[in-house]
């Protein structure tokens, strides 16, 4: 995007805020690497392996599967590129709360503040805990989501919390404990978690090519193979004119 581009009726980026430009400034200790994984991690998620059933489920035959996920990929790159824009043009530590002040005022943007701290961000963070839970506890029986650690009464009501949960808030403290030791440190576990996560869906992808499923039987197999008790049951064809 060009230098001269502005929002009609806002100042140019580099004169609208000279106090934000002179004070205090958040480390730009990210490469282009850490910046692309920590990209690819965000919209992938593990969202993708917790609704990628409920998607074949809802669209019952596979071309209708993969259009929705073709579909929902060329919508994130279009989010992708506007964030891209964005972010050329107000080249700031702050991200959707510049956009939307830019756009709207800033009380738009204040409210987008504290909507993240209280609902987006915490909510997107429970979510892939419970999820990462979820599959925990199906290698550590334990911290099943059907083993009830404690249950406390609470007057009518009753306060349970299962082996899933608690592992989602060891998860979320763990990772909060990484990010408090630096930001290197930070971006050195998330490049490695979203390594882990590409890999894994690499392997899904192989696997429905390599393995095939229950039932279907080799081309070269025959009737007899497929269905033995047929054969003995039915009377063998013999050629024409035979005794």
């Amino acid at each position: 995007m060009s230098d001269s581009a502005e929002i009609p009726g806002r100042d140019p980026p580099d004169e609208q805020d000279p106090e934000a430009a002179a004070g205090p400034t958040l480390v730009r200790a990210l490469g282009a690497l850490d910046g692309t994984l920590l990209t690819i991690g965000a919209i992938v998620g593990t969202g993708i392996f917790l609704t990628a059933g409920d998607v074949a489920r809802a669209a019952a035959r596979p071309s209708l599967v993969l259009l929705v996920w073709i579909a929902g990929g060329v919508l994130t790159l279009a989010g992708a590129l506007t964030y891209g824009e964005l972010g050329a043009l107000y080249p700031r530590a702050g991200c959707l709360y510049h956009y939307l002040r830019e756009a709207w005022g800033p009380v738009y943007g204040f409210l987008y503040g504290w909507g993240c701290l209280l609902v987006i961000m915490s909510g997107g963070i429970a979510a892939i805990a419970v999820g990462f839970g979820e599959y925990f506890g199906t290698f550590v029986p334990p911290l099943a989501s059907e083993r009830v650690v404690w249950s406390i009464a609470l007057g009518p009501a009753r306060w349970s919390v299962n082996g899933a949960q608690v592992s989602a808030a060891l998860a979320i403290l763990a990772l909060t404990v990484v990010n408090h030791f630096g930001l290197r440190d930070g971006a050195a576990v998330q490049n490695a978690l979203t390594v882990l996560k590409i890999a894994a869906v690499g392997a899904l992808i192989v696997a429905g090519f390599v393995i095939s499923m229950p039932g279907r039987v080799a081309s070269s197999s025959t009737a007899a193979d497929v269905h033995p008790a047929a054969s003995e049951n039915e009377p063998a064809h013999l050629p024409e004119g035979a005794p």
